[in-house]
């Protein structure tokens, strides 16, 4: 094991999983199944795998899908749409800084090209 793993907050995303996963029941539509349990549920796959942008991904995928505009329930209605944007948004803002960090690392090998 090295102080790369995290191995406490790898444990602390096990255990919280294990947790939501044992309480969740999504035949309940209520906020706290609909809506809170599924953003835990995110933030231990965040702590278990510390990728963002595959949170991301998945965050976006399972909220469009779940998505629906012309259902009563405002969790479908307002709630999963919002999500979605949000998650589709933060992979931008990634994919943004990513290119940004990439750009700011080649930038001298560039530079040296363009002078020959």
């Amino acid at each position: 094991m090295n102080a790369l793993s995290h191995p406490w907050q790898r444990s602390a995303g096990l255990a919280l999983a294990a947790a939501v996963l044992f309480v969740l029941n999504p035949q309940q539509t209520d906020i706290v199944h609909g809506l809170v349990l599924p953003l835990l549920l995110a933030l231990a796959a965040l702590l278990l795998t510390r990728s963002l942008m595959a949170v991301l991904i998945a965050a976006f995928a399972l909220s469009a899908i779940a998505s629906d505009i012309d259902s009563g329930n405002w969790i479908s209605a307002r709630a999963y749409p919002l999500l979605a944007l949000a998650s589709l948004v933060g992979c931008l803002v990634v994919i943004w800084q990513r290119l940004q960090i990439r750009a700011r690392e080649t930038h001298d090998e560039r530079w040296a090209d363009r002078k020959q």
